[in-house]
């Protein structure tokens, strides 16, 4: 086929896409600025309290479908037409997403500086430059995979990920898309359903195998873009029929709606759950564009309209807000009232970014003025993060004692420096589990296996050095809750390593002493007696140890902030009270299957809570997990136990005694 009749065949496509979505589609679709605003809003709310809208995460995938949809029409009609100009292209984008961008990482540079302590401080300004180079999504990746950072970390600009996303795909589908029609004119869109279908699946099979990857990646994203620009190449004539219009932006609206509505953090996303909302916005749109429904009348209601239009500001502050409001006050969830006045602050910085910031750089200055004024902007804003990160987020903003206690922000101790060696983490592959060096069994000493999550994991270096004359295997998977059933556990590496301990190696080998503790919960205390009853069948003597001090926050930021303000009250408003509870419950199974029991809440909390050492240490470095000195008291309060319950065995007892002794 020569070149003129792949032309011709291009030109009547995109006129009968045309006459299909007739001028209601070339025009401003109010109804889409009413879509962006049922995306924005559920994340908003979402963000402020998750239980108030469990589902509100998924309106980033509504905006993905959006910017797929339009920004495919824009380079597949210029392509088709060859009027299409990429250097055009490029500024549009940076018209449209630089100058907000820029002005909030500006505007939380220097709230922060208040507010936020030299180590989230420091975290900031590395995501500022992350997010300035339009990888934010590969930073927060990265970041993700520090298991201890997750309680800890301040991060204002974490929402910019999906920006990452964006902005890369805004990279590279242009330049793919002008060669896939230059070269393949005819297969442009079987090659582009080929590719959605392919990052759809993929990233259901990834989901199972490296979530984070999956969450933040842009591979494992583009079917959501990609699924907008299918309606532009599948323009869905059926819907020229008003009966089959008015269901399919119904059938869309229902599916967003009950996305929002059903879906949970934990659902596991995006992969084929996220074919939900995803779906329901390609419905709206692909019905929208060949006339009015029902939908889209109410979607474009002039406050739809108005908070859609400054969606993407409202977008780019919503998110800093909260965490700002979050360490300043501090707070850990808000009251229905906070959250209103929080929605009408957003809105309020929204209209002012794009009242003075978006408007003005949509259609004033020069290319030349845009290009150069993005390009000294981001280089500012990367010079500004790295003298930040090099100055440690200048803690002399603070009084010593203060830096100090935030300083353990980052802090992880013996139980970080174990992580993902001999503390297996469920992040990591399995096959890099280090067994032979860590499961050794001593012939000489008494041998103790500390079988459990996180929670076991930092008792570690306190029984040591408590006592020294017993060999400690830990048998640890971080964020890997000990299960007896592993088949049931949602993470394969999680399963695969509870699978060998419970049914190999614990089996196969006989332990004096086997100390069973996690981060039991309400739901975990639930499979603490069947393992225990599993143990003393293999001929194990368990002692089962209890949850330690919970914060709803990071302890030393609440301890900081104490010390910063005077008022230790501060701290203790913040512990969270179902830890008690929970010790009750796993005392009480404790005590009905026969096993010694250790509150460790009991010995950081008795007579008064434990929150700061001696030497002036936090006794935890986040919410629950105990720093060398707080594993420290708990480990020689445990020892009197470990002794009495090893010295039941005679052929053991004198060599524990002489070393303790020499301790």
């Amino acid at each position: 086929m020569n070149s003129g009749r792949i032309k011709e065949i291009d030109r009547l496509r995109m006129d009968r896409y045309r006459r299909g979505t007739s001028e209601h589609t070339l025009a401003r679709r109010r109804d889409i600025d009413g879509l962006r605003a049922l995306a924005v809003l559920p994340i908003f709310i979402f963000h402020i309290n998750e239980s108030w809208m469990p589902g509100g995460f998924i309106g980033v995938d509504v905006f993905f479908v959006i910017s797929g949809f339009l920004i495919g029409g824009i380079v597949y009609r210029g392509a088709a037409a060859g009027t299409f100009s990429i250097i055009d292209f490029y500024e549009r984008r940076f018209r449209r997403i630089l100058p907000p961008l820029f002005a909030m990482i500006v505007g939380v540079m220097a709230l922060g500086w208040i507010v936020l302590l030299p180590v989230p401080f420091v975290n900031f300004a590395k995501s500022s430059i992350a997010a300035t180079l339009s990888v934010s999504n590969l930073f927060f990746e990265r970041d993700s995979e520090n298991y201890f950072a997750l309680g800890s970390a301040v991060k204002p600009l974490l929402h910019t990920w999906s920006l990452g996303v964006e902005e890369q795909f805004y990279l590279f589908f242009p330049l793919g898309l002008l060669a896939l029609v230059k070269v393949a004119p005819r297969w442009t869109r079987e090659i582009v359903l080929f590719a959605t279908a392919a990052s759809l699946i993929g990233s259901e099979h990834y989901l199972y195998h490296s979530a984070d990857k999956t969450f933040y990646f842009l591979p494992t994203r583009a079917w959501e873009l990609l699924l907008g620009f299918l309606i532009v190449l599948y323009p869905p004539r059926i819907c020229s029929r008003p009966l089959y219009r008015e269901f399919m932006a119904a059938t869309g609206l229902a599916l967003i709606i009950w996305a929002l509505i059903f879906y949970r953090p934990g659902t596991p996303f995006p992969g084929m759950n996220a074919l939900l909302p995803c779906g329901g916005a390609a419905l709206i749109i692909a019905a929208g564009s060949y006339g009015e429904t029902a939908v889209s009348r109410v979607l474009s209601l002039s406050p739809f309209v108005f908070i859609g239009l400054i969606s993407y500001s409202l977008y780019l502050w919503h998110w800093p807000i909260i965490v700002l409001l979050r360490e300043a006050v501090p707070v850990v969830e808000f009251s229905p009232i906070q959250g209103m006045a929080i929605v009408a602050a957003g809105v309020a910085m929204g209209w002012l970014s794009w009242t003075f910031v978006e408007k003005p750089f949509r259609g004033g200055f020069s290319r030349k003025a845009i290009f150069s004024g993005a390009t000294a902007s981001a280089a500012a804003l990367v010079v500004l993060g790295l003298v930040l990160v090099q100055h440690d987020g200048y803690p002399s903003r603070f009084p010593p004692r203060v830096s100090q206690m935030a300083s353990y922000l980052k802090y992880s101790g013996h139980v970080g420096r174990e992580y993902g060696t001999c503390f297996y983490s469920g992040d990591y592959d399995y096959d890099h589990y280090q067994r032979d060096p860590c499961l050794t069994l001593s012939h000489t000493q008494p041998n103790v296996a500390l079988v459990g999550d996180s929670h076991a994991g930092h008792l570690l270096w306190g029984l040591r050095n408590s006592l020294p004359g017993v060999n400690f295997v830990p048998v640890v998977g971080y964020n890997c809750h000990p299960h007896l059933n592993p088949r049931s556990l949602d993470k394969i590496h999680c399963a695969r390593l509870w699978n060998f301990a419970f049914n190999r190696y614990l089996k196969d080998n006989h332990f004096d002493l086997v100390v069973l503790s996690a981060a039991w919960d309400a739901r975990e205390v639930n499979y603490i007696a069947p393992m225990v009853r599993a143990l003393r069948a293999m001929g194990q003597r368990v002692v089962l140890v209890g949850p330690v001090l919970r914060y709803k926050t990071s302890a030393p930021k609440l301890l900081a902030l104490a010390l910063l303000r005077g008022d230790m009250s501060i701290a203790q408003s913040f512990f969270d009270n179902s830890a008690s509870k929970v010790d009750n419950d796993v005392r009480a199974i404790a005590a009905a299957e026969h096993v010694p029991y250790v509150s460790a809440l009991q010995i950081l909390c008795s007579p008064h809570c434990l929150q700061i050492a001696k030497d002036g240490a936090p006794i935890q470095f986040d919410q629950t997990h105990l720093t060398d000195e707080g594993s420290l008291a708990v480990g020689k309060a445990m020892k009197a136990v470990l002794q009495s319950e090893l010295g039941r065995d005679p052929a053991r007892l004198n060599g524990l005694q002489l070393s303790s002794s020499r301790h």
